[in-house]
Parts: C-alpha cells; structure tokens; sequence
C-alpha cells in the first residue's frame, strides 16, 4: 500500500531527484508514446544547412539563430554526420528548462498537498505538445520563460544558500534564449514581465539581486550579438542579404501584402504585374532584380500601418478560441483563475493578468500568425501565478468549498482530451513519416543528378522524427528549398553549383530539373513565364508523390 504521506514528502527531501523525474517522464511520454514531428518547415530548414543536407556540407548560416550556435551544429554534425544533432540540441534547452520550472514550483509550493501533486501533473500532461511538436521559437519562450520563474522563485526564497548561483543561471537561461530567437525571448520576458514588477515590489532589498539576473542576461545577449557581427564583418554579401531578408521578412511576415488593385501605381513603379506580387507571395522570388531589395523596400515604406494585418480583433479571437493547444492554455488559466478566486484580494491579479495574457495572444494571432502549438509554452505563465500568488491561501480555504473539486475534475478532463487528441494526432503522424519515406525513395529513382525545386511545404518534410532523420537518404538528394534561404550567399553558391542560372527557365527546359509543388501554385508559374518570357504553355506533370498534395513536374510544353 502507498504511504500518500511519504510520497507527499518526497518533493520537499529530494527535490531535484523529484523534479528530474516529472521531467524524465515528460519526454519519456513524448518520446515514447507518441510520435514528434517539426512544427514547421523553418526547423527542417535550419536542420538542412547545419546538417548538410540542404548543401552538400554542414553550414552555420541559420539565419534566425545565433551564429555561435550555427558553429556549434556543424562542427558537430562533421564529427557524427548521422546524429540528428539539431533535434537534440533543442530537445536538451526544453528538457533544463522544464526542469528549472518544476524544480522552482516546488519551491513554491513547499509543502506539497495532493492538489498540487495534481496541478503540478496535469500542467506537466498539457506541455507534452511542446515535446511532440518541435520548434525552435517555442524552445527559446520556454528558455526565456524558465529563466523568469527561477529568478522569481529564488527571490522568494531569501534564505536559500548561494542564491546568487542561481540568479546568474537564469540570466544565462535569458540569453541563451536571445540566440535561440531574439523575438521569443522578448516574449517570454513580456509574459513574465508583471510577476517580475510585484516581486520587486514586494521586497525593495531585491533590486540588487535583480540587477545580477538583468545583468548577466544583457550580457550574454549583447556578447553573442556582438559575436555575430564581427563574424559577418568581413562577409559583405551576408551583410547584403541580412538587409534584404528583414525587408523581405516585414512583407512575408504579415497575413497579407497590399493587393494589387490596392495600390496599382505603386506596384506598377517597380515593374511588377498582381501575378509577380502574387509570386513573391508564394515565395518564389529568385529573379534578382525584379525582387530586389530597392523594390522591396518601397513595398513597405508605401504600406500603411493598418494595412499590414487583415484580420480583425473579431477575426483573431476566433481564431485563438479555434486552435486546440490554445484552447488548452486558456481553459488551465481560467481553471487556476477560478482556484484564486478563493483567496481573497488575488482575484483581481488573477483576472488581471489572465487578460494580460490573452491580449498577447491575441496581438501576436493578428500581426505575427502565431502557429498553433507555438502558443503552448505561454500556459507557463499561469504557473508563474502559483510561484507567489495562491499556494498558501489555497491550503487554508480547500475546505470552504466544493468548487475546488468541480476545478480538478475539470482539470482532469481536459487532460484526458488532450492525451486522446496526441494519440491520434501522433498515429497520423506516423502515417505522414512512413508516406515521407517512400516520397524520397520515389525522388531517389529519378537518378543521382535530378535537381529538385522545393516550392512550399507541400511534401511536409517537417513530419520527420526529429531524433530518427535519414540523413543519408536526404543527402543523395540535390534539393533547392524556396523560401527564405533565397539570395542567401550560399543559396546562389548552391545553384551556381548545380549549374543553374535562371530557375525559372531551367524548371522549364532542363531535363534532370524537377518542380516539387502542389497544384494550385502552378498556374502563377504559368503566367510568370508568359509574362516575361513570352512563353504559353503548361507544366507537364511527371508523377505523384505518396501520401501528400504534391506533384512532381518536368517540362514545359509550348502551346502553339
């Protein structure tokens, strides 16, 4: 028979054994059971050119990363070129920071009831998405998150020896954060941001301790920035393409360009036709001067504020309310919400920073398009109410009511439905990796010196396991991946390389140059070439690829 009170005890004699073991059982459970994937195309971008993959040799150019970090991949990836390096680089960040967020809730909650045994495991249950769904902006809020909370956690605990340690780690958490992804730290820092004013507030001999953790983060953020740019000192072509790529990315980066009925003049002065603006939106912008940074840029200085995201505060919480993971993180925060409400004068924090929190959602949903599931780690900021705000009151008023019980069944039924949503999805996953696997031993047959344009996501090379990666197989292969690695210095090296000089014209005429895309994305091609080539005609399909919307497409044929 379980002793329930040894186990309770168990967190307060061996917390770091206890939280190494709710961590351990995370990933055991995302890892083992279900099956991950990517999130999106960006990470099996990054992993291609840190792995070699993308171009013929591992690279540090990841762009959205920190160099150093680059650096660090590929010199790995030259020593063991078949381990899925990049998957484990981001899988050991989410592990430490989880593992300092439970290690600092325990903290807080000393000494543990059965509620917050229960709490503690269903918060655990409802991050397992972040697991299953790997993404480097979601590992870097979590990062930036973790290092927040266990600042916070270690001001409260005045007494705790060698507390400085423990600041200087969480701003080392911080920046490491900032290399990850610059915007994401900043989020998680927004997000923590209320916590981190009411514990200053609580004790003013903080400041000082505070000062270390901002300190240390600043530091190491500046240090690797400065880093960077001393190593792209000398590189003045990736100077160049830096400058164009956050031109071209405040375009990409919001749900919709100017249309062109919109603002025909403007479109009309850099020689673009609704098909070329079309294009560009479909990410096929290889032309250098018809897509050129001087071109971009009057784009976005002739583009009104208002107009840079066409949905609507309506439009963006339907959205939110819609997205499952989203769902998740709003339903656990009304549920703690409710729990407060019990405590007297903390209803309002709650309420307050609920809000706070969904205002944030809801502005990243209008002008950022958050992804679904990069949304999950912001369910840790509710957390961040139970490090200071309710474990003590909690204890005190469990009995005045029965609607704590209402909560946690509450709690444990959407746990359910998360778990049975991550079964099915992970069983579709699967599905998608086994179709993945024979799409590339389709490509493969096509001979060793096919060339194959990636357009869009549509063979889903980010349903691969990011820790089973065929590394070998995907090497065989001679890939040119659209998107945003275009006019990189190696993107041109790549196809100078593959003796490719107008990809539009090769697509069309040269024999081992193949168009993976789908369907809908083929009559723009179409009209490209006829537009500024002169050319009718269709692209002649070749074969189907298992399993997805794609198709494979070889040859132009004129019409006469």
């Amino acid at each position: 028979m379980i002793d329930s009170t040894a186990l309770l005890k168990m967190p307060e004699r061996h917390p770091w054994l206890c939280s190494f073991a709710i961590v351990a059982a995370l990933y055991m459970i995302g890892l083992g059971i279900f099956t991950p994937i990517f999130e999106t195309n960006d990470d099996t971008a990054m992993m291609g050119i840190v792995s070699g993959i993308t171009y013929g040799h591992p690279s540090p150019h990841i762009v959205f990363s920190n160099v150093l970090i680059g650096k660090t991949l590929a010199a790995l990836y030259e020593l063991g070129p078949s381990i899925p390096w990049y998957g484990v680089y981001l899988y050991i960040f989410q592990a430490l920071a989880a593992f300092l967020i439970i290690r600092s809730l325990l903290w807080a909650l000393s000494p543990v009831s059965v509620y917050d045994l229960l709490l503690l495991l269903i918060s655990v249950i409802a991050c397992i998405p972040i697991v299953i769904y790997l993404q480097f902006t979601s590992t870097a809020i979590l990062m930036g998150v973790a290092a927040c909370i266990l600042h916070c956690a270690t001001l409260s605990k005045a007494s705790l020896r060698y507390h400085w340690i423990f600041h200087i780690l969480a701003g080392l958490l911080l920046g490491v954060a900032f290399m990850i992804r610059t915007t994401s730290a900043y989020v998680a820092v927004l997000i923590a941001l209320p916590i981190l004013v009411i514990s200053i507030r609580r004790d003013r001999t903080v400041f000082l301790r505070t000062g270390l953790f901002i300190i240390i983060a600043i530091v190491v953020a500046i240090g690797t920035e400065t880093t960077q740019r001393s190593f792209y000192q000398s590189h003045h072509d990736w100077q160049k393409y830096f400058t164009y790529n956050a031109v071209r990315g405040a375009l990409h980066g919001y749900p919709k360009l100017i249309s062109f009925d919109e603002k025909p003049s403007l479109y009309k002065s850099i020689g673009w036709s609704a098909n070329d603006r079309d294009m560009f939106r479909l990410w096929f912008f290889t032309d250098p001067l018809r897509y050129s940074y001087a071109n971009l840029q009057k784009i976005v200085a002739d583009m009104p504020p208002l107009k840079k995201t066409t949905m609507g505060s309506f439009d963006a919480i339907t959205s939110i309310i819609s997205q499952w993971p989203l769902q998740v993180c709003l339903v656990l925060a009304v549920a703690i919400c409710q729990t407060f409400m019990m405590c007297g004068r903390r209803r309002y924090f709650s309420f307050a920073y609920l809000l706070y929190v969904f205002l944030i959602l809801m502005y990243f949903t209008m002008f950022a398009r958050l992804p679904n599931r990069v949304a999950m780690p912001v369910l840790i900021c509710v957390l961040l109410c139970i490090v200071f705000w309710g474990s003590s009151s909690i204890k005190k008023n469990i009995q005045v009511s029965g609607r704590i019980n209402v909560v946690m069944l509450l709690l444990v039924f959407f746990s359910g439905t998360i778990l049975f949503k991550l079964s099915d999805e992970s069983s579709m996953n699967i599905r998608r990796q086994i179709a993945l696997q024979s799409r590339i031993e389709e490509l493969r047959k096509l001979g060793p010196h096919a060339v194959f344009v990636l357009w869009s996501g549509d063979m889903e090379l980010h349903s691969m396991n990011p820790l089973r990666i065929p590394h070998n197989d995907l090497r065989s292969l001679n890939f040119v991946g659209l998107g945003w690695r275009t006019h990189s210095p190696e993107f041109n090296y790549h196809l100078a390389k593959l003796c490719l000089s107008d990809l539009y014209k090769d697509i069309a005429f040269k024999q081992n140059v193949y168009l993976i895309s789908g369907q809908s994305r083929v009559p723009y091609y179409e009209q490209y070439l006829k537009e500024h080539y002169g050319l009718s005609g269709t692209l002649r399909t070749v074969g189907y690829l298992y399993g997805c919307s794609a198709r494979i497409y070889n040859g132009f044929v004129i019409r006469s």
